[in-house]
């Protein structure tokens, strides 16, 4: 998951806090897209995505307050994430953007999308979380994907109240591997990723976690069936994260459509970009 190759350009939120942008292609008739990197707490990772989606149009990618090259200034609410993004929009001059919110990410893109629709070109809600008890499903795929031993090991690792640096690059290359479908090629990609040991910040995770734990009761289908935006729900069908849940999500939207995208899991353009880039694009307005 390493940062993006591209100059980088600090802007200012509301607030004085430093976010650190990326901009990449160049504007045309279609909206501008703005990719929200999940975790919360980890960074920028759109690099391939971000430069296969600016054949088309300006795309935006950036650390979110707290995570890599952003200042880490609280607070580490969905609300200030919130209005950091309306700042890049507004430093950007866009008049409407199409907001791209991957994991943890797609929930601030539904809640960008629902409470600034005149703001927002498209919604599309990529690897997304549902409403409901999904976490059961989630972990039960995680032990069928892993070995006894592999599993083992990562439950080790995950109670240490503090891990070594060789001890937390083996933890994310666990947790990481299976967000792949194929488990081979994720857990190689896992390993270089988790090799870079880039700051994670654990503690924006809990405290955003802490906030976003009660929406999948119902305020995640208020902010779905509020939207008037076009909006696209996009899923690997391999992700461990079942897709059921987000499906449900998508029939509560106005009008919008749900993606399976085969044979991906959870970072679907690492391994079919080009299916990811046209389920993102077929999301526009023309």
């Amino acid at each position: 998951m390493a940062i993006s190759s591209r100059s980088t350009e600090f802007i200012e939120a509301d607030d004085g806090c430093r976010i650190a942008v990326r901009s990449f292609g160049e504007r045309t008739e279609l909206p501008a897209l703005v990719l929200i990197h999940g975790g919360p707490g980890m960074w920028d990772y759109f690099e391939d995505l971000a430069l296969d989606l600016a054949r088309h149009t300006r795309v935006y990618s950036y650390d979110q307050r707290g995570c890599g090259q952003s200042e880490q200034l609280r607070p580490y609410t969905m609300a200030r994430f919130d209005a950091d993004l309306e700042a890049l929009r507004r430093w950007a001059g866009e008049p409407k953007i199409a907001v791209v919110g991957h994991s943890f990410g797609a929930y601030l893109a539904l809640a960008y999308a629902a409470q600034h629709p005149e703001s927002t070109a498209a919604l599309c809600y990529l690897s997304g979380l549902g409403p409901g008890d999904w976490r059961g499903i989630f972990r039960s795929n995680l032990r069928s994907k892993n070995s006894a031993q592999d599993q083992q090991e990562l439950d080790g690792l995950s109670v240490l109240a503090q891990r070594s640096k060789s001890e937390e690059i083996r933890y994310r290359a666990l947790s990481w591997a299976t967000d792949y479908a194929d488990l081979q090629f994720g857990r190689r990609l896992a390993h270089r990723d988790a090799a870079e040991l880039r700051a994670l910040n654990y503690e924006l995770h809990r405290e955003i976690w802490d906030e976003c734990r009660g929406w999948e009761e119902s305020f995640l289908l208020e902010l779905a069936r509020s939207l008037r935006v076009p909006a696209s729900f996009i899923h690997g069908a391999e992700d461990p994260r079942p897709f059921q849940n987000v499906q449900k999500l998508a029939e509560q939207a106005p009008g919008a459509e749900f993606v399976l995208l085969p044979g991906v899991a959870h970072m679907p353009w690492r391994e079919d970009l080009a299916a990811t880039s046209s389920a993102i694009m077929n999301s526009l307005p023309r």
